[in-house]
C-alpha cells in the first residue's frame, strides 16, 4: 500500500512538473473537409494575451509560460473556433478546423448607398473599437527572399518589442530590437542582386487601420461590393470586396473582414492593381532595372480580446523575376504577447531607428540561441551535420555595398538658408590693385543670405559629429563658412511626429565680403597667389574670421525621415584678418582668391580716407531653417 501510494505521488509530481516547464508546441492547422492547411490561423491562450498565428503554410510554433494547463484557442474567419486543453494538444499538436457554413437565409443583399454608410460608420468606430491606451508588444518579425520553389534562400529574423500608442490618431510608435539573426545561402543568393535589409519598424507600417488608408473611408474614387458573410467566434463577419473606379489609377485593391456587431475591422487583404506593376522598381536611379515586381499578396489580422482589436499579424509576399527566374519577397510579423495595462514608452537610447539594417547587425544563424523567445516555425530545417558546418564557419566579411550601408545609416543630413547679422554704414568705397580700380557707394547694410548644407555622423542616439558649410545667394556679397563640430541630441517627443532639439559647439571658419563692383581685366594677373585670366572680376571688402561656435536647432518631423529645421547660432572670433576678395566675374569654375587688407599693392579708401579696416562688423549671431533627412 504504501509502495503504491509513493508511486502515485511521483507520478503527480512529474505531471506537476510537466505542466510547470514551459512547453513548445509545434504543428498544422488544415481544413476538417478538404485537409488543406490554413493560413493565418489566430492562436491564443485563453485567459491571457498571448498567442501566435499560424503561417503561409498553416504550420505553427506556440510557447506556452509556465504555471498551468492552458487553453488553447484556434479561430480563423470562416471557421468553427477550436479550443483545446494543453495536456490533450500534447499528444496531437496538428488541429483540424470545421468549416462554419452560412444559412441562405442569413445571406444580405446591400445597395451602394446603404453599404458605404456602413463602411463610414466602421471608420468613425475605429478610435472606439481599438486601444484608446498606448499598448506594447512583442513582435517575432522575418524577412527574406525566396527561390521559385518558395525556399529561403536568405532572410533576417528579429524580436523587438514595439510601443503602439492610442489609435485615437495615426501617430507612429517605437520599436526595440532584442535579437537578431540571419540566413544566406550564398550559391542561390548570389545569383540574385536584391538586396534585402527588412524594415522593423512594419509593425507600424502595416497597421492599415491604425494608418487610416483611403480606401477605408470609403473613398469617392473606390467601388466596394459585399460578397460574403463568414462567421469568427461565432460573431458574424462581413466580407467587402473594394477596387478603383474605371480610370481611376490608383495602387490597390482588396477586401475587409468586418465584424457585424461591433463594426471592427478583424482582416485587411490587399492585391495590386496594374498602376502599382506599372510602378514597382521604375526608380529614377535605375537601382532595380532588372527586377520586376509582378503581383503581391498583403494580409494583416486583428483579434477580439475583451471587446477590443488589437494587431495581430502581418504577411507580405511579392513575386518577382529577374533574369527570367522567379523570387519571393517575404516580411512577416506575429505579435507573441501584449501588455495593456500601465505601459511605458521605450526610452530614448533604446529605441531603434527607422534606418537600422538587421542583415548588417544580426548574428549568423546557426550560432544564434531563441530558446527563451516565442518565434515561427523555421524558415529552413538545419540537421546535425549542417549545422556543425554552419558554426564552424567563418562569418563573412561584410562586402562594400553592407560597409557603405551601414556608414549612410548614421548619417544625417540637411539643407536649407542661413540669415547672417552683420553691418556696414554707407560710405564710399574706393579700391585700387594694380591696373583695377572698384568704386562703390555702399548703403547701410546689416543680413547676408546664405545656402547652407551640413552633415552628422551618429556616433549613438545622443551624439554625433557634424560639419557644414555654407555660401552666399547673392551676388553682392561673397560668403563662405564652415563647421565642425559636436552635436547633443535631446529627445523633446519620440513618439508620434518626433521632436529634438540639437546643442551643437565647434569650430568655425568664417570669409565674408561686400560686393565692390567689377573691372574689366585687359591682362591676366595675380592675386592671392592665384593666376586670374577673365576679362572681367569682381572684388569684395570684408572679414575672414576663425573662432567657436555654438547654436541650437528644433527638428520637427514631417514625414518618415524628413524633418523641418529651425535654428540660431552665435560665433566667437579668435582670429580676424580684415580682407579684400577677388573672383572672377563669369564662368562655371571661377577663380577666386584673397589678401589680408594690409597689403603694400592695396590701396583702400573710406569716404576718401585711407584705412586698413573694412569697416565690416560681424555681429555674430544667424538664423537658419531648412530641411533635414534623418535615416
Amino acid at each position: 500500500m504504501k509502495i503504491k501510494l509513493y508511486i502515485i505521488l511521483c507520478l503527480e509530481l512529474i505531471s506537476s512538473l510537466i505542466i510547470v516547464s514551459a512547453q513548445t508546441f509545434e504543428g498544422k492547422i488544415t481544413d476538417a473537409q478538404s485537409h488543406k492547411s490554413i493560413p493565418f490561423v489566430n492562436i491564443s491562450l485563453k485567459g491571457t494575451y498571448n498567442g501566435t498565428v499560424s503561417d503561409a503554410n498553416g504550420n505553427y510554433k506556440l510557447k506556452i509560460p509556465q504555471g498551468k494547463d492552458y487553453t488553447i484557442c484556434f479561430s480563423y474567419i470562416g471557421y468553427q473556433s477550436k479550443e483545446i486543453k494543453q495536456s490533450l494538444l500534447k499528444n496531437n499538436p496538428n488541429v483540424a478546423l470545421q468549416p462554419s457554413l452560412i444559412p441562405i437565409s442569413e445571406v444580405v443583399v446591400m445597395p451602394d448607398s446603404t453599404l458605404r454608410s456602413f463602411l463610414r460608420k466602421a471608420y468613425d468606430l475605429i478610435p472606439k473599437n481599438y486601444p484608446d491606451l498606448p499598448t506594447s508588444y512583442q513582435v517575432f518579425c522575418r524577412g527574406g527572399i525566396q527561390n521559385g520553389n518558395e525556399e529561403y534562400i536568405r532572410f533576417n529574423e528579429v524580436l523587438l518589442r514595439a510601443y503602439k500608442p492610442s489609435y485615437h490618431n495615426k501617430s507612429d510608435g517605437t520599436v526595440e530590437v532584442l535579437k537578431t539573426r540571419k540566413y544566406r545561402e550564398s550559391e542561390q543568393s548570389d545569383d540574385f542582386r536584391y538586396f534585402y535589409y527588412g524594415g522593423v519598424h512594419s509593425i507600424h507600417n502595416d497597421d492599415i487601420i491604425k494608418n487610416r488608408s483611403i480606401f477605408l473611408e470609403p473613398h469617392k474614387d473606390y467601388n466596394y461590393k459585399l460578397v460574403g458573410q463568414e462567421h469568427y467566434n461565432d460573431r458574424k463577419v462581413y466580407v467587402i470586396a473594394f477596387k478603383p473606379k474605371q480610370g481611376k489609377k490608383l495602387r490597390y485593391k482588396g477586401k475587409f473582414y468586418i465584424d457585424v456587431k461591433s463594426l471592427g475591422y478583424l482582416k485587411v487583404e490587399l492585391k495590386p492593381t496594374d498602376k502599382w506593376i506599372e510602378e514597382r522598381y521604375n526608380d529614377i536611379l535605375g537601382l532595380h532595372r532588372d527586377i520586376k515586381g509582378k503581383d503581391f499578396d498583403f494580409v494583416v489580422n486583428y483579434n477580439i480580446l475583451d471587446s477590443i482589436f488589437y494587431y495581430q499579424s502581418s504577411y507580405y509576399k511579392e513575386k518577382l523575376v529577374h533574369k527570367d527566374s522567379i523570387y519571393y519577397l517575404i516580411d512577416e510579423n506575429v505579435v507573441t504577447s501584449m501588455q495593456k495595462d500601465s505601459v511605458q514608452k521605450i526610452p530614448f537610447e533604446q529605441q531603434t531607428p527607422i534606418s537600422y539594417v538587421p542583415t548588417l547587425e544580426a548574428t549568423e544563424y546557426a550560432q544564434s540561441n531563441w530558446k527563451d523567445y516565442a518565434t515561427m516555425p523555421n524558415a529552413i530545417e538545419i540537421d546535425t551535420i549542417m549545422a556543425k558546418e554552419l558554426f564552424n564557419k567563418p562569418t563573412p566579411k561584410p562586402s562594400k555595398k553592407e560597409i557603405l550601408i551601414k556608414i549612410l545609416s548614421r548619417l544625417d543630413g540637411a539643407f536649407g538658408v542661413t540669415y547672417f547679422d552683420y553691418s556696414m554704414p554707407a560710405s564710399q568705397i574706393n579700391l585700387s590693385y594694380k591696373h583695377h580700380n572698384f568704386n562703390k557707394q555702399l548703403d547701410v547694410s546689416s543680413t547676408v543670405l546664405n545656402f547652407e548644407t551640413w552633415m552628422i555622423y551618429k556616433l549613438s542616439p545622443y551624439h554625433g559629429i557634424g560639419y557644414k558649410t555654407n555660401a552666399s545667394l547673392s551676388k553682392s556679397y561673397h560668403s563662405k563658412a564652415g563647421a565642425l563640430y559636436y552635436n547633443l541630441r535631446l529627445p523633446i517627443k519620440t513618439v508620434g511626429k518626433n521632436v529634438y532639439g540639437n546643442i551643437s559647439l565647434g569650430y568655425s571658419w568664417r570669409n565674408f565680403g561686400q560686393s565692390l563692383g567689377t573691372s574689366n581685366s585687359d591682362a591676366e594677373f595675380k592675386f592671392g597667389g592665384k593666376k586670374f585670366t577673365a576679362d572681367k572680376v569682381r572684388a569684395f571688402t570684408g572679414l575672414k574670421q576663425h573662432g567657436y561656435e555654438t547654436g541650437f536647432n528644433l527638428m520637427v518631423q514631417l514625414r518618415t525621415m524628413l524633418y523641418l529645421n529651425v535654428g540660431a547660432n552665435y560665433f566667437w572670433a579668435n582670429k580676424t584678418q580684415e580682407t579684400i576678395y577677388i573672383k572672377e566675374a563669369k564662368g562655371i569654375f571661377r577663380t577666386e582668391a584673397n589678401e589680408a587688407l594690409n597689403q603694400s599693392d592695396i590701396n583702400y579708401q573710406i569716404d576718401g580716407v585711407d584705412s586698413t579696416i573694412s569697416g565690416v562688423i560681424n555681429n555674430n549671431w544667424g538664423l537658419s531653417l531648412g530641411i533635414s533627412i534623418c535615416f
